[in-house]
């Protein structure tokens, strides 16, 4: 009984592990697939005792090598499906180091923190960029803008502006101005922005309100609305 629950613990635990980590959204699947078959592999070649020639003949037959391959090719989709959906759910950078699972880059990106802006009240609204470590990378830089107490650190959860900025925009951070204790206004200049990926108009009782330029690309889809083999 032991032999058969190599395969599915193995798997299931080297997925847990890749997601835990963010791998690459092409290394996941890779290292999945590899620990998968690997463990596949050692389960069909153990046995109680010493195989037998008429056993060892039976293995090599053309179709048990056939449906050995279709397992392997089962593993590898299923391994890009399941992380690729886990990815494809959770995709929400927030402008940390490595934190969208996407670069295959080692090198992580610079990120930029502007000076906060209080409401007076104990609310904060705070900027920041991330940017390639070497200036010839050409990728778009990303613009973020949280909302939350004094007493709380910028995440996901508080996260209520991002978007990419165009090359002539891309020193150009959002202009933050508090019009009251409770209503927030964030404004981004004329052909600064190439794509928005998130845009919230209310945060713990915040209202927030645009003045934007307009965007060179349409803005970007919710996680349900995305394509599947999309990083948008």
């Amino acid at each position: 009984m032991t032999k058969f629950l190599i395969f599915p613990i193995g798997w299931l635990t080297s997925i847990i592990l890749a997601c835990a980590v963010r791998l690459d959204v092409i290394l996941a699947p890779l290292v999945t697939f590899v620990v998968g078959a690997s463990c596949y592999t050692v389960r069909s070649f153990i046995e109680k005792n010493t195989p037998t020639a008429e056993q060892v003949a039976k293995r090599a037959s053309f179709a048990v090598i056939t449906r050995q391959l279709v397992a392997y090719l089962a593993i590898l989709i299923a391994s890009i499906l399941v992380t690729r959906t886990y990815y494809w759910i959770t995709w929400n950078p927030i402008g940390e180091a490595r934190d969208d699972g996407w670069t295959l880059d080692e090198i992580p990106p610079a990120v930029d923190e502007f000076p906060t802006v209080s409401n007076g009240a104990g609310v904060i609204a705070q900027a920041r960029r991330t940017r390639a470590p070497f200036l010839f990378i050409d990728t778009p830089i990303p613009y973020y803008v949280f909302v939350h107490k004094s007493n709380e650190a910028n995440g996901s959860r508080n996260l209520v502006f991002r978007y990419d900025s165009t090359d002539a925009g891309w020193d150009s951070p959002p202009r933050i101005t508090w019009i009251n204790d409770s209503l927030l206004k964030i404004s981004v200049g004329n052909g600064d922005i190439l794509q928005v990926t998130r845009q919230e108009t209310q945060m713990s009782g915040i209202r927030i309100v645009y003045a934007l330029g307009p965007s060179l690309q349409p803005p970007a889809l919710r996680f349900w609305q995305r394509p599947f083999f999309s990083n948008s």
